[in-house]
């Protein structure tokens, strides 16, 4: 599975809204693991990111559905990162090394 950094900011519409919060995670995590995705770390931040959210999923196209999904509904606005791990990235650095 491949990582993903989900960088959220709330919309008016997630402000005005923000004690649904619950339930609007319970429906992010329903969506996620509907992708075969798994949660692995949640942030609610200071500056311009509102919330920072990490998660494992099968392909770059489950991890845009779930940011399109999650945005279509008005209340967050993503940006969504691939991430790769310190194994990934060393190993990558190996092999374009000559």
């Amino acid at each position: 599975m491949a990582h993903y950094i989900y960088l959220a900011k709330l919309t008016q519409q997630g402000n005005a809204r923000i004690h649904e919060i619950h339930t609007r995670w319970e429906q992010f995590i329903q969506l996620l693991e509907s992708r075969s995705g798994k949660f692995l770390s949640f942030y609610a931040t200071l500056g311009p990111y509102d919330y920072i959210v990490i998660v494992d999923l099968p392909s770059d196209v489950a991890a845009l559905e779930v940011s399109l999904a999650m945005a279509r509904k008005g209340n967050v606005t993503f940006e969504t990162c691939r991430a790769f791990d310190y194994a990934q990235f060393a190993k990558a650095v190996e092999s374009t090394s000559t």
